[in-house]
């Protein structure tokens, strides 16, 4: 298709060796609803697409990783569409260029609040979504840059009741600590307009990738992108990364943040900073302290040894 003259083209997903992309309605050429643009991953020539029903704008997708089931949502919305696609069709005919799939929506996926009750206010500028590798988790992202709303930030879900167990807070690094639980998950980002065009910044995506083991500068599990505009002239692109695993080294005499090779002294220190669902990797050795846990947490050796928790006699 040309895309040369389409306005929009949201938060990509990969799946089964394709690239999906959305494709919002704003009269580009050939697509005039909201679709799903299938490229072949090896070498990113266009196999074909699929109509989402009754869809004209939504800014991303998410493929879930064991079902295959897409959800997608458009602006303005408390609750996320499931989708089907026709896969086998798609993996038998991945070196076709116009080939049309069959995308049916399942049914609607309410969003709730930790409690179980409903959003009071609506997810507007939704910007992306990513479930962790299980597919337990999703990963929502919301906000733009023209206006600071309620539900601004990033937001997880768990996906066995939807209920939301935690979220970011716009807290810019050089603010004081968000009063929170999960004071350390921030996501900032500054609302402005000029002249018409939006010059502040705003979300722009996200994925879930385990880079822990993989070799490179980055480490993490949650990647959320941050544009920064300029009024269309030169914009800057940069990545928040995220993870779901703090450290916990009784022998570090350095830095002490949660990262690799700068891991808390105590196991309560990290416990008290990560959000419920997280990871604590403890080095082995002996931990002098008593902890009472309310939150989900796993607790993982670092490393061969035994890591002895509790207080002596």
């Amino acid at each position: 298709p040309d895309l040369q003259s389409c306005f929009h083209v949201g938060d990509i997903d990969c799946y089964n060796g394709f690239v999906l992309a959305p494709v919002e309605n704003y009269d580009c050429g050939p697509v005039t609803t909201g679709t799903i643009l299938f490229f072949d991953a090896a070498d990113l020539h266009c196999v074909g697409k699929a109509v989402v029903p009754g869809f004209k704008n939504f800014g991303w997708l998410a493929v879930h990783p064991v079902s295959g089931e897409v959800y997608v949502s458009e602006d303005s919305i408390t609750h996320l569409v499931r989708c089907s696609l026709d896969w086998a069709t798609l993996l038998a005919n991945r070196s076709e260029t116009s080939l049309e799939v069959d995308c049916i929506i399942l049914d609607i996926v309410p969003l709730s609040q930790t409690d179980g009750t409903p959003f009071s206010d609506t997810f507007s500028c939704t910007q992306g979504g990513a479930f962790s590798e299980s597919g337990g988790l999703f990963y929502f992202l919301v906000g733009c840059c023209e206006q600071v709303r309620p539900l601004d930030g990033i937001h997880v879900f768990d996906t066995t009741t939807w209920r939301e167990t935690a979220r970011s807070h716009r807290c810019h690094e050089d603010w004081p600590p968000c009063n929170d639980d999960c004071m350390d998950f921030r996501y900032y980002w500054e609302t402005e307009t000029t002249a018409g065009y939006c010059t502040g910044s705003e979300p722009e995506g996200l994925d879930y990738w385990d880079l822990d083991d993989k070799p490179g500068p980055y480490w993490g599990q949650l990647h959320v992108g941050w544009l920064d505009n300029d009024g269309g002239r030169q914009d800057d692109v940069t990545l928040w990364h995220y993870t779901h695993t703090l450290r916990v080294d009784a022998a570090n005499t350095g830095t002490q943040d949660g990262r690799p090779n700068q891991g808390f002294r105590a196991v309560g220190q990290a416990y008290n900073r990560i959000c419920d669902g997280a990871s604590i990797m403890i080095t082995p050795n002996s931990y002098n302290e008593t902890l009472t846990f309310t939150k989900r947490v796993r607790l993982v050796s670092a490393g061969p040894g035994m890591v002895t928790i509790g207080r002596g006699p």
